[in-house]
């Protein structure tokens, strides 16, 4: 005969038990059910990054980040999408590794296309640790397209799964990124700046990423002597990823003001140049430093060898393009432009440009011109050799400090002068809009009362 005693053990046991199942049951109905969702909205802009900081997810602040999960409502059904959640720092630099959690600074970052419909409130995730905390639900919408909106769920648990799709990944060893659109690389043991880039699949269409800095009386200083001058100075060459997932690669090399963002079909490059003028010791003599002009490009291979030709540039002073094949064009230095245009058989690179020139005089740059120029660098060449340049004033003014943001769009095939559209979804990012939401059935998950005799 059992004892009375171990009824009253096994009683409040079975109780919790009894209850959680209820309450796991009333979860999975929830979670499964198909009453009239939303149709999910297929955007036009389908891989737009989407960003939301820390601040808008305050119902979620201080969770452990390996605890969040982003999941999308489709077709009735729970999926968990990529996303990654970024750690920044005070002053607004991505890090490796803060304190592991959700501060207001950090970003969540994911697809416009892994969005899914709106669900009710009590359409929950079938994950039962997720109804200890409160969820939040975040509306993207699309300002250049009336109608193109989804949504994704945040939620908390350390039962989440979590997707294993990824649209991006890097390999320190080679300093490579591999991107749904492109592949690019660096080279910084002998040069600053990007080395390779293959679009679409292609083979290498990049001779490198130049950058040309003049100064009074050093003369000209290239991505060759940056390389140079960071080795002397004892500082790292390469470049680390400090924020890398599935969505998205961040990098910066702080020492000489460059920074990159790495996304499935686009490129952000950051560049920050302090040209006032200065005085530097050398051999206990004091050297006074004037900086004349600073200018950044990508100059291609020659495009009938890498499978672009027939190649064509585009920017707002040649709007009906010229070709790419190492012969000379006509195309105006000004007025400055905020776009430019590479648009080839294996594929289209869009660049629109914000520029902060000080107060030095913004001018277009572009050399198309086959011919051996042996004060250049890499094939000593220039074919659809395109940037930006800041020069001087006037004797009397110095340039400052200048920032250079640009975002390169990488596109399939050959699109023609897509320019001013990109500038116009550049000016136009999605929008967003944070819930903060509570499962009505959280109140079924509770710790079972023990029962006195």
């Amino acid at each position: 005969m059992v004892s009375r005693n171990v009824f009253r053990l096994l009683l409040p046991l079975t109780c919790g038990l009894l209850v959680v199942m209820l309450g796991w049951q009333g979860l999975r109905s929830t979670a499964q059910a198909t009453a009239a969702p939303q149709a999910a909205t297929a955007f036009t802009r389908a891989d737009e990054p989407i960003v939301v900081t820390g601040a808008d997810l305050p119902q979620l602040t201080g969770s452990p980040i390996d605890e969040l999960g982003l999941y999308a409502l489709q077709s009735g059904i729970w999926v968990p999408i990529p996303f990654q959640v970024d750690e920044v720092n005070i002053t607004g630099t991505y890090v490796i590794e803060e304190d592991g959690l959700l501060d207001e600074n950090d970003e969540l970052v994911f697809l416009a296309d892994d969005t899914g419909a709106e669900a009710s409130n009590d359409q929950w995730v079938g994950d039962l640790g997720s109804l200890l905390y409160p969820r939040v639900s975040i509306q993207a919408t699309d300002p250049l397209y009336v109608g193109e909106e989804g949504w994704v769920y945040l939620y908390r648990s350390s039962t989440l799964a979590k997707s294993t799709v990824s649209y991006i990944s890097w390999d320190a060893d080679t300093e490579t990124i591999a991107a749904t659109n492109y592949s690019a690389s660096f080279d910084q043991t002998n040069f600053i700046g990007l080395s390779t880039l293959s679009i679409n699949g292609s083979g290498d269409i990049l001779d490198r990423q130049k950058v040309r800095v003049d100064v009074t009386p050093l003369g000209m200083i290239t991505e060759d002597d940056l390389a140079m001058f960071l080795s002397q100075l004892g500082l790292p060459s390469t470049l680390t990823v400090a924020a890398l997932g599935p969505i998205r690669a961040a990098t910066g090399n702080l020492a000489v003001g460059i920074g990159f963002a790495f996304y499935g079909s686009r490129i952000d490059l950051d560049l920050t140049f302090p040209l006032s003028d200065t005085v530097i010791v050398t051999n206990n003599v004091q050297l006074p430093l004037q900086f004349q002009s600073a200018f950044t490009s990508l100059d291609l291979l020659n495009p009938t060898q890498t499978g672009m030709a027939p190649a064509t540039y585009y920017d707002p002073n040649v709007p009906a393009g010229v070709a790419i094949d190492g012969a000379a064009d006509s195309v105006p230095v000004s007025p400055w432009h905020n776009y430019s245009v590479v648009s080839g058989q294996v594929g289209t690179i869009v660049d629109v440009m914000e520029v902060d020139r000080g107060q030095g005089h913004i001018r277009n740059y572009y050399i198309d011109n086959s011919t051996i120029d042996d004060a250049d660098t890499g094939d000593r060449k220039s074919f659809g050799n395109a940037g930006i340049g800041i020069e001087r004033s006037n004797a009397n003014t110095e340039i400052g400090l200048i920032q250079i943001n640009q975002r390169f769009y990488i596109l399939t095939g050959p699109q023609g002068n897509v320019g001013p559209d990109y500038v116009t979804r550049t000016d136009n990012p999605f929008t967003t809009t944070t819930v903060g939401e509570v499962n009505p059935d959280a109140n079924f998950i509770f710790l079972p009362v023990n029962l006195r005799p």
